[in-house]
């Protein structure tokens, strides 16, 4: 899945996609499936937004909330880099 095919594991930045505009079910399931190919990057409903840390906050009570294909509770959700934070090692074989 490329959700922002120009970003890299190490870049210091969260690469935030949103659906903003109100679309259909179908127009979705589009933008959706051109997740595999990353071509949903030249949709129009599609928005990017590269960060450090944000905050949402929902617009009305009860709003459906998706971090990174869970859901999550109606409420304010935000987040930082942590430059550093994590390690990952990989053994590559011969």
């Amino acid at each position: 899945m490329l959700n922002h095919p120009q970003c890299k594991p190490d870049d210091g930045l969260f690469h935030i996609f949103l659906v903003r505009s109100n679309v259909s079910r179908l127009r979705m399931l589009l933008i959706l499936l051109a997740l595999e190919t990353g071509k949903h990057v030249d949709m129009k409903a599609a928005e990017f937004i590269d960060c450090t840390a944000y905050r949402f906050e929902p617009i009305s009570k009860g709003s459906y909330n998706d971090l990174d294909g869970e859901i999550v509770e109606s409420g304010p959700i935000q987040g930082i880099v942590l430059p550093g934070a994590t390690r990952a090692y990989c053994n590559v074989e011969d």
